[in-house]
């Protein structure tokens, strides 16, 4: 289960990151307006990479778990 829960992790983290970066671009480039609304009340890229930052910080604790535990004799 912690294998699961590492894999899944890492990969939605990978595509939050993703997502994070281009809209970034798209805003650094003038393509999409960024919200001026109060904060916590629109998504962004800070969403998004905030995000991944969340699920590769379950990713590492998830794999060093099932790590300590297949070295357990």
């Amino acid at each position: 289960m912690e294998k699961q829960i590492g894999r899944w992790s890492y990969w939605l983290g990978i595509l939050c990151l993703l997502i994070g970066v281009v809209l970034r671009i798209a805003s650094a480039l003038g393509f999409m307006a960024v919200p001026t609304t109060a904060p916590g009340r629109a998504i962004s890229y800070w969403s998004f990479y905030h995000g991944s930052l969340l699920l590769f910080i379950a990713a590492v604790a998830s794999t060093c778990y099932s790590w300590l535990n297949s070295q357990r004799p």
